[in-house]
């Protein structure tokens, strides 16, 4: 005879603990409902230039701001050299110093794809050669004949010796980075605290590029304050270029938002340092896209902050106007 199967207990209302007044239907709870901030409140120093009290946005070609101060720029710290020797054709050859920088920079290259471009080979041969002494420079005529591989096992055991590091030192030299920063990273317009966007001066590398890009390989050369522009208040402190430098040049212009500028060689365009997207320039701009959206009945990416809604209508430029 088969085994019958076991009858399951039908499934029992849970009891009520004890001391608890069983619910009536459609009672609320006593629990009142989260509200759901959608917007935060707003700090006390931020300027609130979107109010009725405030000046309003204003548009490329205004006067943008009376006062500016700041601390101009954070360089990248001077190249450390290491002194490990490349070979060529076999034998360690010692390279200059600045040799040895774009060398250990191909070095840090050989995982990513734009290493295994025949235009990022050239075009990185053409400047290392350039760099190399004189001496070398008759020495050193092939690439398929150097042999950067002790630089790249230098590199590899630096980043895990970093990677290694006990987390007491970590964080020192975390906090030694955030006092390197701090006076860098706000500024004043116009009285007010402002934070700054990117303020640090990007480092020399080789450019990558992107796709098939014709120069891909080619050194991005070192930002020294004779390249930068300081844009600043007059009544302001001028920063102080570090020692033994000077800036190549320090402007008042009140129809920019910029506080300092410097070109970019290989792309053969200016580079900028902005305040940050929360900053009151960034915020105005920002507001004047919205605005058109809504007066050319546009539906935006994103919403606009609900305060903006109680200022006026403010038409980009005079390009059109709007009767809504």
């Amino acid at each position: 005879m088969g085994k019958e199967k076991a009858e399951t207990p039908a499934s029992t209302p849970k009891k009520a603990a004890k001391g608890a007044t069983p619910k009536k239907q459609g009672e609320k709870a006593d629990k009142k409902k989260k509200e759901i901030v959608i917007i935060p409140p707003i700090p006390d120093d931020v300027v609130r230039w979107w109010t009725d009290n405030g000046s309003g946005p204003t548009r490329k070609g205004d006067r943008r701001w009376e006062t500016l101060e700041h601390n101009g720029v954070l360089f990248a710290p001077p190249y450390d050299a290491h002194h490990v020797k490349m070979k060529y054709d076999g034998e360690p050859i010692e390279l200059n110093i600045e040799a040895e920088e774009i060398a250990t920079y191909y070095a840090m290259c050989f995982e990513r794809a734009p290493f295994k471009r025949q235009v990022f080979q050239d075009n990185f041969f053409a400047d290392f050669r350039k760099a190399l002494t004189p001496e070398l420079r008759r020495q050193i005529t092939d690439l398929t004949l150097c042999d950067f591989k002790p630089i790249n096992d230098w590199w590899k055991a630096s980043v895990a010796a970093k990677k290694a590091m006990p987390k007491e030192e970590k964080k020192k030299i975390l906090e030694a980075n955030k006092v390197l920063c701090a006076p860098y990273q706000f500024c004043m317009v116009d009285g007010h605290k402002q934070k700054v966007s990117n303020f640090r001066v990007e480092p020399p590398t080789l450019f990558q590029g992107r796709g098939e890009h014709p120069l891909a390989g080619k050194l991005k050369k070192r930002i020294r304050p004779e390249d930068v522009t300081i844009n600043i208040g007059e009544e302001a402190t001028v920063p102080k270029a570090p020692e033994g430098h000077r800036w190549a040049e320090v402007i008042h212009n009140h129809d920019v938002t910029w506080l300092a500028m410097w070109k970019d060689e290989i792309m053969n365009h200016h580079k900028y340092v902005m305040l940050a997207a929360n900053s009151t320039f960034r915020g105005q701009s920002d507001f004047l896209k919205f605005e058109a959206a809504r007066c050319l009945h546009v539906r935006p990416r994103r919403p606009a902050p609900s305060d903006w809604i109680r200022v006026a209508v403010w038409a980009s430029g005079g390009a059109f106007f709007c009767s809504c």
